[in-house]
């Protein structure tokens, strides 16, 4: 028996707000994630999130910064920017979108690049591969921001894996149980490995399914790229 879902990518907040200077906080404050925030018109902007990226030894020396996002939380023709936790906020510069980009899909995501932000405050994540995600990553802790507006990953949580079955065929969806909002999209969910917080994945929306795997009922789930 197949499952009715709706994939709602909820990554960007419309608001009637056009400051793109972030809340200050502490230098002490590590920053697990940026915003990005796009430029619809003279009074709207779009806002979602993105994690830094730490660069290949060979390009450490670049003076820009890379950052993964979600995809539909990026405009293409709009003006967009990065803002940390410490009132820096820095043009987007170039946009690269996944090849076959789709938002609500596997695709929805993009890189950016910008002006590099200096200071100890901001994480930079590397892109690691997992040998086998049905078991490395089932049921694994996680942390997640606990809300849009906090630097910190905080929220305790797990990411699991569902699996979706349709009248032909059936596929896994990475899913986490975190409270997330809109505006959350492109946020990193990380897992502490000796110390070190690894990222393991972006907070893409979330899924209505009539008949989730997860309860047996009609019901959402949080899903992540």
């Amino acid at each position: 028996m197949s499952s009715a879902i709706l994939i709602s990518a909820e990554a960007s907040t419309i608001t009637n707000n056009i400051d793109l200077t972030p809340r200050k906080i502490t230098k002490a404050t590590p920053t697990h994630a940026v915003f990005l925030k796009c430029k619809l018109s003279d009074n709207i902007i779009s806002q979602s999130k993105g994690a830094i990226l730490e660069l290949p030894k060979a390009l450490k020396k670049t003076k820009r910064d890379f950052a993964i996002v979600s995809g539909h939380g990026l405009y293409a023709e709009a003006d967009c920017f990065i803002s940390d936790f410490q009132s820096n906020s820095r043009k987007v510069l170039t946009k690269t979108f996944a090849k076959n980009y789709q938002s609500g899909t596997e695709t929805d995501w993009a890189i950016v690049s910008f002006k590099r932000i200096k200071g100890p405050h901001i994480k930079r994540y590397n892109l690691e591969s997992y040998l086998d995600p049905t078991s490395s990553i089932h049921n694994a802790p996680i942390s997640f921001a606990r809300a849009r507006g906090l630097p910190q990953n905080s929220q305790s949580c797990k990411v699991d894996i569902v699996e979706l079955k349709t009248l032909k065929t059936s596929r896994p969806i990475f899913s986490h149980n975190c409270h997330a909002i809109p505006g959350q999209s492109g946020s990193p969910l990380t897992h502490n490995v000796n110390g070190r917080d690894q990222l393991i994945g972006l907070h893409l929306g979330s899924m209505w399914m009539l008949n989730s795997p997860l309860t047996g009922k009609p019901g959402k789930i949080n899903i992540m790229r």
